[in-house]
């Protein structure tokens, strides 16, 4: 593909595939293994016109480059060539997309995992991307403010999770269509396309039609087949083990060779005190896959069965593996990399598995907690208390953080030597 713009922090493309419609996509945050534009192969087998605009260190298009960029790729597009243009994002790229809106033509917006406000004081998720790129806490880039007049909104999110707060904000200044793709946390487009859905929703809400019914239908439809629709519900029941285990074994049954629902279930099974449950579990699982290929869920297992008091041995090569994959683990997968690390007893290397993840933003709170069950396995509450204190800056509503302190300063329960005998 050939460029029409290439800089140090960004790139973007422009190709003719005719028909009317050009579809604008801004790309998500980019991970080492991710080089093609956002949405590229898809639009190239659908047939669209597309412009890409692509992020190369993650910038959030905040950086004046991003203008020149899209300037640029403008300039490529003949002159009253297309009669309708969408513009396309997730995540970063809406973020995106709703920043630069003003420069495109665009009647139609489509948009999956909202994120309109990165305002520090009102989501830091993703603030060590681009501290160093503003002013202050009270950047006016940082928020989305504009009404968007006559523009068509769309947006897949996932009313459980965080990004319903992002869909809140946007409101307040466009109106919205909603598609409620539940339980699938911010990673909306790969619930889709666990559930095999995400080629013809996408395809339903590019199109002129009102595809938003139809879509919503689909994702209802679709989600029984979902291996991901079982374990988002689970892990918002996993303050209550025996419904998740409940919802756990019909995704079993439903979907008996799906190695995440296995994991998972093995992880519930040594959380209510079946630790060989757990472990017959997982070494069938070990038997049929490669550890490196399902790390983070063989992870989210072994954590559990550990902390139940299962045997290592048995585990010890599958944990091998983990160890010697080469590839970078995004941050879900490293924290849960360093939680084994902690569970089979690697204290020295779980901190060190730390390191990358302690990054200034709301990630760090987990961090912060599990550094504070290591201390506390060493016997070492002053530090453990530091650590929380530490996860609560971070994130102050951390429920986990909170507890684990109320814990720590609720004094043990006083015994009388007479009472102690």
């Amino acid at each position: 593909m050939q460029l029409a713009y290439k800089g140090p922090a960004y790139e973007g493309a422009f190709i003719d595939r005719g028909g009317n419609t050009l579809v604008v996509t801004f790309s998500e945050r980019r991970m080492p293994d991710s080089p093609a534009f956002f949405a590229e192969a898809f639009l190239e087998k659908r047939g669209y016109s597309a412009l890409h605009i692509r992020a190369l260190n993650n910038g959030w298009y905040l950086e004046d480059e991003a203008a020149t960029c899209i300037t640029a790729c403008l300039a490529q597009v003949p002159s009253g060539r297309f009669r309708r243009t969408v513009l396309y994002g997730a995540s970063m790229g809406s973020f995106g997309l709703l920043r630069h809106a003003h420069r495109f033509a665009a009647r139609d917006i489509l948009i999956a995992a909202p994120v309109c406000n990165i305002a520090p004081k009102f989501d830091n998720r993703w603030l060590p991307d681009y501290k160093a790129l503003i002013a202050g806490p009270e950047d006016p880039r940082l928020r989305f403010r504009s009404t968007l007049a006559g523009v068509r909104v769309r947006v897949l999110y996932d009313p459980y999770g965080d990004d319903a707060k992002q869909l809140r904000f946007l409101e307040r200044s466009v109106t919205v269509d909603r598609i409620a793709v539940p339980f699938a946390g911010h990673n909306v487009l790969a619930f889709l396309k666990r559930a095999g859905v995400l080629g013809t929703a996408i395809g339903a809400l590019l199109a002129e039609e009102d595809g938003v019914a139809q879509t919503q239908a689909l994702i209802r439809q679709a989600r029984k087949q979902n291996p991901l629709y079982y374990t988002g519900l689970s892990d918002r029941l996993r303050r209550r083990p025996t419904l998740a285990r409940r919802v756990l074994s019909q995704g079993v049954r439903v979907l008996p060779a799906d190695p995440t629902l296995a994991l998972r279930m093995a992880g519930i099974e040594a959380q209510t005190g079946q630790p060989a449950a757990a472990a017959s579990r997982i070494s069938a699982v070990l038997s049929q896959h490669d550890p490196r290929r399902i790390s983070a869920e063989l992870c989210r297992a072994l954590v559990p069965y550990l902390e139940a008091g299962g045997e290592l041995a048995p585990m010890q090569s599958a944990i091998a593996r983990l160890d010697a994959t080469l590839r970078p683990r995004n941050r879900p997968e490293q924290l849960w990399y360093a939680r084994l690390l902690r569970a089979s007893g690697r204290l020295d290397d779980a901190c060190r598995a730390h390191e990358p993840l302690l990054q200034g933003g709301a990630f760090d709170a987990h961090v912060h907690y599990e550094r504070a069950m290591i201390f506390l396995t060493l016997g070492l509450p002053y530090l453990a208390r530091s650590s929380l204190h530490q996860a609560l800056v971070a994130v102050p509503g951390y429920g986990r953080a909170r507890e684990a302190l109320q814990n720590l300063d609720t004094p043990a329960p006083y015994k009388s030597a007479e009472a102690a005998q």
